[in-house]
């Protein structure tokens, strides 16, 4: 008995140097796991919990029980049963719980690289289904399928495991590693998904090496109104748009809040298209021709719009003329995001009103002095947080006069990835 209390007194301190820490905003029990060289993992069991699971293998309970035996009825001695209890029994129950702890967790996001995986998925996702104790395919709130499996091969398979997934909210689909693959998705699969998914809140294709026929797309969003984000990167097919515009039927979004395209035939612009909560919209400006088209869909969307970020990629674009676009279309814009691109300027005395956070991500030093100094001179009277770049900000570190200028500025000042920009990190970019 001795023992078995001095074991589980070591679990305890065990669990006491994995750097458990307890909330500070909740005086709880529920405490934080924090793997070496990893991030916190927020578990939200209470102590008492992982003491009972460990207490499994500390000692035989039937061993510490103070209640009287029936005398009648002879048992194995008590070194045999917690031998016996070790190595068996506690050991598979140990499993069993840390089974049924972490399945919820490792069946939130499932990537499938290949058929292999497909299949695998497939039959676990049925065995389960005969199972009643154990429905991992709930747990399923991510999925990430590769392209190269959206054929009309595989497309009976993936229909199944749609139709298994009640409460998948975030469909991606990720190109091939080789980039090779260019073709279009299935619309069978596209159907399905339609067909299977009410729950769709996020439909990521931004790391897809092709993007789906307007036709189908649509099709597909007609079947998620709960849609919350829509990225598409890649180009459709190159149709003529005014030939098939009159063909797709209208769409309403009622919850869509993100929208990113690259291309205006990724998404083609149909009359009636309703995206009353949409906030956020992203696009990529080619030349000083898009802004008709651009200027026609923003006039469609833009009504509730606060935040807008613009892709120059290589082009020339005339800043002003894109902050005057934004201004008109984009009444209630407060965040406003350009770039990446190397081969734009701002120029002298850019008015931004209403704008209150601005991000320029400009890349390369060329003309870095003559950029700094013109934005001096913007006209923003609400701004309050400037974003450079990290390109711009090594280049802002070079010129201490002119970050001191900028500094003595109402707003704050921070590189791309949050961080604030003061004379200390600029030192450290400059001389590491």
């Amino acid at each position: 008995m001795a023992s078995s209390i001095t074991r589980l007194s070591s679990i305890k301190m065990s669990l006491r140097r994995l750097s458990w820490k307890t909330q500070p905003s909740q005086k709880t029990s529920e405490e934080v796991v924090k793997p070496c060289g990893g991030e916190s993992i927020r578990y939200l069991l209470p102590v008492e919990l992982w003491l009972r699971i460990f207490e499994i293998l500390a000692c035989d309970p039937e061993s510490m029980d103070t209640n009287g035996h029936n005398p009648f009825f002879a048992s194995q001695s008590c070194q045999e049963r917690r031998v016996q209890n070790i190595l068996a029994l506690p050991i598979i129950k140990v499993c069993q719980h840390w089974r049924m702890l972490a399945t919820p967790m490792l069946y939130q996001y499932i990537v499938v690289k290949d058929e292999s995986c497909l299949d695998l998925l497939l039959r676990t996702f049925v065995d389960c289904q005969r199972r009643t104790c154990l429905h991992v395919n709930t747990y399923v709130h991510r999925l990430a399928v590769s392209v190269q499996l959206y054929t009309s091969d595989n497309a009976d398979k993936l229909s199944r495991v749609l139709s298994l997934l009640p409460n998948l909210q975030i469909m991606s689909f990720p190109g091939s590693i080789s980039r090779k693959w260019k073709g279009l998705l299935s619309p069978v699969i596209l159907t399905a998904l339609s067909a299977c998914h009410e729950s769709i809140q996020v439909l990521d294709f931004s790391d897809s090496a092709t993007a789906p026929h307007p036709f189908d797309l649509r099709r597909l969003l007609s079947n998620t109104p709960h849609l919350r984000a829509l990225t598409l990167t890649r180009e459709s097919p190159r149709d003529r748009e005014d030939a098939v515009v009159p063909y797709l039927r209208p769409l309403i979004l009622p919850e869509l809040y993100f929208l990113s395209m690259r291309y205006q035939s990724s998404f083609p612009l149909v009359p009636g298209d309703q995206f009353s909560s949409l906030r956020c919209f992203e696009f990529k400006l080619g030349h000083n021709s898009d802004f008709s088209l651009w200027r026609r869909r923003l006039s469609q969307y833009g009504n509730h719009v606060t935040a807008v970020a613009v892709h120059t990629g290589p082009y020339r674009v005339d800043m002003q003329a894109v902050v005057d676009m934004l201004r008109d279309t984009c009444p209630h814009l407060t965040h406003l995001s350009i770039g990446p691109g190397a081969r734009w300027n701002l120029p002298q005395g850019l008015r931004l009103p209403c704008i209150t956070h601005f991000a320029v991500l400009r890349g390369g030093a060329a003309g870095a002095h003559a950029f700094f100094q013109n934005l001096l001179t913007i006209q923003a009277p609400d701004l309050q947080m400037l974003r450079l770049s990290s390109a711009m900000a090594l280049q802002l570190a070079l010129w201490p006069e002119l970050y001191d200028q900028i500094d003595s500025r109402p707003f704050q000042v921070q590189d791309e990835f949050g961080w604030p920009l003061t004379s200390t990190t600029l030192l450290y970019r400059t001389y590491g």
